[in-house]
């Protein structure tokens, strides 16, 4: 099975979620991650992962710069067509999710904080929750 996981970057998915990648890489799993390569990139690939790079502005609120990566999602995600994703922080389960629906790929989100834009309201506040909406809507499992 090919599992895809989605973060904001390796230094998250090293410290964090290194112990479920090696378990799902021992079980003969093909695992491959999409999130911006910083720290810890030569560890990953040294457990087995295949890192697919993309720029991500984690706490950036251009509408221009989140449609690049909602389109660099669906552009990867259609090519790699990995049989399940397992994402994690706010716009890797947002814009992610949404492509995993429109493309009918299985995922599952997982939501450590609901981020910054939604303890604040306003417009901000709104757009998030509509986001998470359409993104986790579609989940195969949400924890």
């Amino acid at each position: 099975m090919h599992i895809l996981m989605i973060a904001n970057d390796t230094t998250f998915i090293y410290n964090l979620r290194r112990e479920i990648l090696q378990n799902m890489i021992d079980k003969g799993h093909k695992v491959s991650i999409m999130c911006q390569a910083r720290g810890f990139q030569k560890e990953l690939r040294n457990l087995g992962c295949n890192i697919i790079n993309i720029k991500i502005a984690r706490q950036g609120k251009n509408p221009f710069e989140d449609l690049a990566l909602f389109l660099k999602y669906f552009v990867n995600l259609k090519e790699l067509r990995p049989d399940i994703v397992l994402s994690n922080n706010i716009k890797p389960n947002a814009y992610a999710g949404l492509v995993c629906r429109l493309l009918q790929i299985h995922y599952i989100a997982n939501i450590t904080g609901l981020g910054t834009p939604l303890e604040k309201g306003g417009l901000l506040q709104t757009i998030a929750i509509q986001l998470y909406k359409l993104g986790i809507g579609g989940a195969s499992c949400v924890f």
